[in-house]
């Protein structure tokens, strides 16, 4: 069965269990209908996945409303003034802080008061997924400040692609491509005849799943040179495709990856009654950066999965994130 799951929740500030939620845009462009010449030469119009937003050329205060929105600014050269901790990305949290940002833990998938925002006089608010709870309060939040919405769906390139034009900032996006499409063409030369590789996950200790694919970590794992088994081939509509514990055959490869993070349990799927059935070599990546919908979780994953295909196990933990960071950025911002 097919269905948005829970971890997504965790993952991007909160796709809600409330089902295919709309969001109507109409009232989705917060640009005046009469803008003076100064406010065109200062800001710019910008389409995203609710619509059409006006944003300052150079933001003085944005909020990010999740660390996934913070990172992908951070990494474009813009530093939020204040991200709210609704992922509980503890590796981004560090990285953010160590930035000059004020980090503010919130309930994991929600947006803090209307009211606090309000006061913190935001220039731009920004926020990852249509159905997370700021893409449910897009229009509300748009009443406080510009508020862009960062989309979860379509091809890590298309991300950072998108990204970059929120921002102005396109040679740095297409640097952060580079540097992907480096690692990705190193991990395909290490594999002549393309291994197979499996991708599990569990969320909360509850949900198994593996991913459909469209999605960024689908795209990575094949332009890394990597096949999935049959059953991970087959399109699917929705973030995930939910297993039920007689389907975990199906998933078995040579080479399997189980990410591991905060509301992400690999020994939870090792624990089913059938995990006996998956015989390949298991590695446990970090799930916040595998399961991540931004540029440098992107080059995180490719670095991993260069390591994968030279024969190596040995992937990044979270006590190596800040040097990943460190080399992303150099490789692209501080050029």
């Amino acid at each position: 069965m097919y269905r948005r799951s829970r971890y997504f929740v965790a993952l991007v500030a909160a796709v809600a269990l409330c089902g295919a939620c709309s969001t109507s845009q109409e009232n989705s462009s917060t640009e005046p209908a009469n803008s003076s010449t100064a406010q065109e030469t200062q800001s710019r119009v910008v389409t995203h996945v609710l619509g059409e937003v006006r944003l300052p050329t150079e933001p003085q205060n944005l909020i990010a409303l999740d660390e996934i929105a913070g990172l992908t600014a951070l990494s474009l050269g813009v530093t939020p003034k204040v991200v709210y901790a609704s992922t509980g990305d503890a590796p981004a949290q560090a990285i953010l802080t160590k930035a000059g940002s004020a980090v503010i833990d919130v309930e994991v998938g929600t947006l803090p008061p209307v009211e606090e925002l309000a006061t913190k006089d935001p220039d731009v608010l920004i926020g990852t997924g249509a159905q997370s709870a700021t893409g449910i309060s897009y229009d509300q939040l748009s009443k406080i400040a510009p508020t862009l919405v960062i989309d979860v769906e379509g091809t890590w390139r298309e991300h950072i692609e998108s990204s970059a034009k929120f921002f102005g900032k396109e040679e740095i996006g297409a640097r952060q491509i580079s540097a992907i499409s480096a690692e990705l063409a190193a991990a395909k030369t290490a594999q002549p005849d393309p291994q197979v590789l499996s991708l599990l996950g569990n969320s909360f200790s509850t949900t198994t799943f593996t991913m459909p694919p469209h999605l960024p970590i689908s795209n990575l794992i094949a332009d890394a040179g990597f096949v999935r088994p049959a059953f991970q081939q087959q399109e699917a509509e929705g973030y995930s495709v939910v297993l039920s514990p007689e389907l975990l055959a199906e998933q078995n490869a040579p080479l399997i990856a189980i990410p591991n993070g905060k509301f992400y349990t690999a020994d939870a799927v090792l624990a089913l009654p059938t995990a006996g059935s998956l015989t390949g070599t298991i590695v446990k990546p970090v799930g916040e950066l595998w399961f991540g919908t931004y540029g440098f979780a992107y080059f995180a994953t490719a670095s991993d999965l260069r390591t994968l295909a030279g024969g190596g196990t040995d992937v990044a933990t979270t006590d190596d994130v800040q040097v990943l960071w460190d080399s992303f950025t150099k490789q692209t911002v501080n050029e």
